[in-house]
């Protein structure tokens, strides 16, 4: 599993940084038990969700820019249009 951070960028609605963990096959299997290299986009073989959001965190107006702390990944800090810089511990927003 990976985790993914993004922001979302909208005049009109709400905004949010979002947390998802997503699932990248290494190795894709076909019936006759044949391993080939893993494509781009849905397969046959890979029928599952790949992607499930972990959190949703409220932003004010809209994300530039979102980063993790390299020592403690749960920390997110964000920039808005203002300059105003967020600094917020996802695991309070999990869902």
């Amino acid at each position: 599993m990976n985790k993914l951070l993004y922001g979302t960028n909208s005049e009109d609605d709400p905004n949010f940084i979002v947390v998802a963990t997503i699932k990248v096959p290494l190795q894709v299997v076909d019936g006759a038990n044949q391993t080939k290299q893993p494509t781009i986009g849905l397969t046959e073989e890979v029928k599952e969700d790949k992607a499930k959001v972990f959190a949703m965190i409220p932003h004010d107006g809209p994300v530039l820019r979102a980063r993790c702390n390299p020592f403690r990944s749960n920390q997110i800090a964000s920039k808005s249009e203002s300059g105003m810089v967020h600094v917020q511990d996802y695991f309070d927003y999990n869902r």
